[in-house]
């Protein structure tokens, strides 16, 4: 094994630190996100960085990428990469069949893990795109929250020239993707109480933990304020809490450190 594929005991504390700063900005996406993409780039000497989240669905023609943050490239660039995420056909991509032979298990792969160098550089998504943006190697990882119907994906390329990235950069990629998901799994574990409310409560529980009143999140249900309020008395009751501060708190505490993704149900 070459030195540069070893994973280090500085590599290890690194992965850690970079957990611990996302922990700390866990409560709003739009800070953790962009925060998470600049130190991969910084961690894996990229020239792109990109974190996001897309349907949870195998469709790789269908397939499109949502809620995207990137950095390390220019304006022009990310257009770009936004059209061609919106494009979404992937097929043209050769590493495609081997990511899809995989999913919907977790998985963290450097581009020679899933196609040769001659299918990579004969393929129209390296001229068309790749070429384009002036990049080459590329790092995937991609993680599967079935709860949410969605995948979370990180992605970092390098500039063309620049050595492949391999078992060391995989693993640690794997291994941030992995302690995030053991995060996501413990706020998405529900409690019993939780499990056996109806659709309508479970949809009422998710409003009140957040910042709505009461008459908006009625506007949101398309209820009436009133029958608003009675469900919420009925809710406290089945949660056995007095109130929605003390709902809020108990939600609060089982969240600590946890990414929030920005979407519903986390």
């Amino acid at each position: 094994m070459s030195k540069s594929a070893r994973i280090r005991l500085s590599d290890i504390k690194q992965v850690y630190r970079i957990l611990d700063e996302v922990a700390d900005l866990s409560h709003d996406p739009d800070l953790w996100r962009p925060h998470l993409s600049k130190r991969l780039l910084q961690f894996f000497n990229l020239q792109m960085a990109g974190v996001y989240v897309m349907p949870f669905q195998l469709d790789a023609a269908d397939a499109n990428v949502s809620k995207m943050e990137l950095c390390g490239i220019d304006e022009s660039a990310v257009r770009l990469w936004v059209e061609y995420g919106k494009r979404g056909n992937l097929t043209s991509d050769p590493c495609t069949p081997a990511i899809m032979s995989k999913l919907p298990n977790a998985i963290s792969v450097a581009r020679q893990m899933l196609c040769d160098d001659q299918a990579w550089y004969q393929s129209g998504y390296y001229h068309d795109f790749k070429r384009v943006m002036r990049a080459d190697d590329l790092i995937l990882s991609l993680l599967p929250v079935p709860q949410l119907g969605l995948f979370h994906g990180m992605h970092g390329d390098r500039s063309k020239g620049q050595k492949p990235m391999g078992r060391r950069e995989t693993v640690c990629m794997g291994l941030i993707h992995q302690e995030l998901g053991r995060k996501w799994q413990r706020a998405l574990s529900q409690s019993p109480a939780e499990r056996s409310l109806s659709p309508r409560l479970a949809e009422l529980l998710n409003h009140l933990r957040g910042p709505k009143s009461e008459k908006e999140i009625a506007h949101e249900m398309h209820l009436s304020p009133h029958t608003v309020h009675n469900h919420i008395r009925r809710l406290y009751a089945r949660m056995n809490v007095q109130g929605r501060h003390q709902l809020i708190f108990e939600s609060q505490s089982r969240l600590v450190g946890v990414p929030r993704l920005g979407i519903a149900g986390l």
